[in-house]
């Protein structure tokens, strides 16, 4: 069983909002399928209809979500990333939780604010229709209000605030009753515009949202940024219980778990400000902050470096692979440089941490930039990851995971950073460049132009504590576009992880592992449905580009398909001034819809061909042109693909297999290799340097001799423009004089024994074996006499 926190890309179009408001009206219900509804896409995405059962969809709009929710019906969010990977109900088909929050109030394009958000989650869980929602069933309530307070919560403690799913660690039973607990860290980080204290009217705001100015720790005083923490906490019957952590509220960017003394576990919070443990003892949460305070490197492990990190259990020890280091561990060359690698801290329980062992890039394999920061130029730092220059690197996203046969695990460390794209993706850095941070709704050259976003991968392994980095590609090319949040599951039963990707955008991504440990792009280009222009795929149809959407593939219900569970995503602190009058809000479209197209049959995605898309893209301005962004992002077709060459290779995109590599442009038999590589471009087992009819597959036709030419060719067989073969064994011997034509080891029978003259011991069949006869292919005339009427015959 599976459950999911849904949030999606806010993408813009032109749509007539106020054509077919009716439906909006009336879509407070659930609509198990769309079988009976009438749900059609129209007659261009007629092959993507092959790739997923759409009219049995599931879906779940209006009060079926969370419309019926009293708070939510202003407004609602579906927030951040999607939680996968638990099975809840132990079915083993994964559930989903969907994260969804409401903002409580409206305000002005510029206002500065505090509004409160509350939390209305939702859990979807399999059963043997597909899935429910199972929210009542194991919260004994219609939402998951994980942010719930008392009413006479004190000030600047009753703001609530969203999940970071994206850096949420997979569920795992940590109580030892069977059930995934999930722990995730709640914020205010919203896309808000922040508070300055040295301005006299954000401070005046300040002190009316959270009280006076604090003398110690001032600089966390900024209460709007802050939320209660909690934790869905299972019992022993399936049931669940939000589980509040107490710290009072804390800007918390992440959340590990920890083991502990007493054999349950311990929840770390990264802060910005001071960190904070609680343990779980008895049912409920105590703090013991000033127990690991009391560690001697404490304030090192947390104080220094962006609140990113990752715990894990490894070879009878745990660890903690945390981002940046410490001032006293840098070399003097790095003094200035925090973000120069990674810290692998050790943690024995009972003693506290102690150093394992640093990452720090070779001074060699770094360089300094120069970037374009509004009228001033500064320098900044980069380094070379594996092949990929890397622009004011930061190590911050961590997995560990086993990706081959040898069973070791790998840490799996992305960065979070800029690099160049397009054409100059892997450039060397020019240091006579001012570079600039690119802006993907602008055409622009990518000479010199770095983008967030982009990033390099690296893995290493853990050896007696030590990091020892793995020369293997963890991906191909080393380098991944918008991954924050990824799942590693084995998507084609092949008995190795593979990766599923959602990032920030709201774009997903999905990487097959290559059987050695590599994983490489899937091409979504032609299987993904363009859920941006097609209206069809939603029941709220007329705003899901206004709200903004999102998806994730998953294996929900088969191990070797990726089923597409999307959304709409909704808004934040205000609904959009160009609504018309008159309309009203609909928490819109969850669908989950299976797939009927096997994942080993999605084509592979180069690296070459995802940076021609991007240069393609960005050097037209077709990122920002209406209904080409998914185009952009996921390679889907673009509207006008056949007045488009994207790999200026002389075929435009609706002729061409391979829109984005120009050195391919057929694939004849659609395996995903295009034929200028494919050495069997019709896949029917004959090697086109042998077959007559390379670009013809023989079907069910006899070859007897694998030259490509059919024994027999029928009219069909002429038809599609082949003809029979005239030596069907390939023996040089035409099948009209060949005693044996699909044997290419004998054509010649001498004496029509039905044994050819190669194996005959006898050829003439005159009694006297060839190795005696000295004519084995002459027998002597029988000699017959004629006597008349004469009765006495000699």
């Amino acid at each position: 069983m599976v459950c999911v926190i849904i949030v999606g890309i806010h993408f813009f179009k032109g749509t007539n909002l106020v054509k077919n408001l009716l439906p909006k009206l009336c879509s407070f219900l659930i609509i198990f399928t769309l079988s009976g509804f009438g749900f059609s896409v129209d007659s261009n995405s007629d092959s993507i209809s092959d790739y997923w059962d759409f009219p049995n969809s599931q879906r779940w709009i209006g009060d079926s979500a969370e419309g019926d929710i009293e708070y939510c019906k202003e407004k609602s969010i579906r927030w951040d990333a999607p939680q996968l990977g638990f099975d809840i109900n132990k079915d083993s088909i994964d559930d989903f939780m969907v994260a969804i929050s409401c903002y409580q109030g409206e305000i002005s394009d510029d206002e500065k604010h505090n509004l409160k958000v509350r939390a209305a989650w939702k859990m979807y869980c399999s059963n043997d229709q597909g899935h429910f929602d199972c929210t009542k069933e194991l919260f004994q309530s219609e939402v998951i209000e994980v942010t719930a307070v008392p009413s006479d919560v004190g000030l600047g403690n009753d703001g609530g605030g969203n999940p970071y799913m994206h850096v949420s660690e997979k569920p795992r039973d940590l109580n030892n009753d069977g059930y995934p607990e999930f722990w995730y860290a709640i914020n205010r980080d919203d896309g808000r515009e922040g508070f300055n204290f040295s301005n006299s009217s954000d401070y005046a705001l300040l002190e009316s949202f959270c009280g006076p100015q604090p003398q110690t720790e001032s600089w966390t005083w900024d209460c709007t940024r802050k939320s209660i923490q909690t934790m869905l906490v299972s019992n022993s019957d399936g049931t669940y219980q939000i589980k509040e952590i107490p710290w009072g509220v804390q800007n918390t960017q992440a959340m590990l778990i920890l083991p502990n003394e007493i054999g349950t576990f311990d929840v770390w919070a990264l802060i910005y400000g001071p960190n904070k443990v609680a343990r779980y003892k008895d049912g409920d949460f105590i703090d013991v902050t000033e127990e690991y305070e009391q560690d001697p490197l404490w304030e090192t492990v947390t104080n220094y470096g962006n609140p990113y990190a990752k715990a894990f259990a490894h070879d009878g020890s745990f660890y903690v692979a945390k981002a940046d280091i410490p001032p006293s561990l840098r070399p003097d060359w790095a003094k200035d440089f925090e973000n120069s690698g990674f810290v692998l801290w050790k943690y024995t329980v009972g003693q506290g941490f102690s150093l394992s062992d640093v990452f720090i890039a070779e001074q060699n394999q770094t360089f300094i930039y120069k970037i374009q920061q509004g009228d001033t130029v500064q320098e900044r730092f980069g380094v070379m990851i594996k092949d990929v220059p890397v622009f004011d690197p930061r190590w911050h996203f961590f997995n560990l995971e086993v990706l081959d046969d040898s069973g070791e695990p790998i840490l799996i460390v992305q960065s979070e950073a800029f690099t160049q794209a397009g054409d100059f993706f892997k450039a060397p850095h020019d240091s006579d460049i001012i570079y600039k941070v690119g802006d993907i709704f602008s055409t622009q050259s990518t000479t010199d132009s770095i983008w967030g976003g982009y990033s390099a991968i690296q893995g290493f392994y853990i050896r007696d504590g030590k990091l020892v980095e793995r020369t293997k590609e963890v991906i191909e090319g080393n380098g991944i576009h918008g991954a924050e949040y990824k799942r590693f599951t084995d998507i084609n039963s092949d008995g190795h992880l593979d990766t599923i990707v959602y990032s920030g955008e709201g774009i997903p991504s999905v990487y097959l592992n290559n059987g050695s440990g590599t994983l490489i792009k899937l091409f979504l280009g032609d299987v993904f449905p363009d859920l941006l222009n097609n209206e069809g795929y939603w029941e709220v149809s007329e705003d899901h580009n206004i709200p903004g959407w999102g998806a994730v593939l998953y294996p929900f219900y088969s191990s070797s398909r990726l089923d597409l569970l999307y959304w709409t995503k909704g808004y934040q602190f205000r609904m959009p001034s160009y609504l018309p009058e008159g309309y009203s809000f609909s928490p819109g479209d969850i669908v989950l819809t299976r797939a009927t197209l096997d994942t080993n049959e999605i084509k592979t995605f180069s690296v070459k061909e995802q940076h021609t898309l991007f240069e393609t893209c960005i050097s037209n301005g077709w990122f920002a042109k209406d209904g080409y962004q998914l185009a952009c992002k996921l390679g889907i077709p673009f509207l006008d693909e056949g007045e488009i060459d994207s790999d200026n290779d002389g075929v435009y995109d609706n002729e061409d297999s391979f829109r984005f590599d120009d050195s391919e442009s057929l694939d004849t038999d659609a395996d995903g290799i295009g034929n200028n590589a494919d050495d069997d471009d019709d896949n029917d087992g004959v090697v086109d340097a042998e077959d007559a009819f390379p670009l013809i597959d023989l079907g069910d036709l006899t070859d007897t001799d694998s030259d490509g030419r059919p024994n027999e060719c029928d009219t069909a067989c002429v038809d599609l423009g082949m003809s029979a073969d005239t030596d069907d064994d390939g023996d040089e011997v035409l099948d009209t004089v060949d005693a044996f034509p699909l044997d290419a080891t004998e054509s010649v029978d001498t004496d029509d024994d039905d044994i050819g003259n190669n194996a005959d011991t006898d050829d003439d069949g005159d009694g006297a074996l060839d190795i005696n006869d000295p004519y084995p292919l002459n027998a002597p005339p029988t000699l017959s006499f004629t006597y008349g009427d004469n009765a006495d015959k000699p």
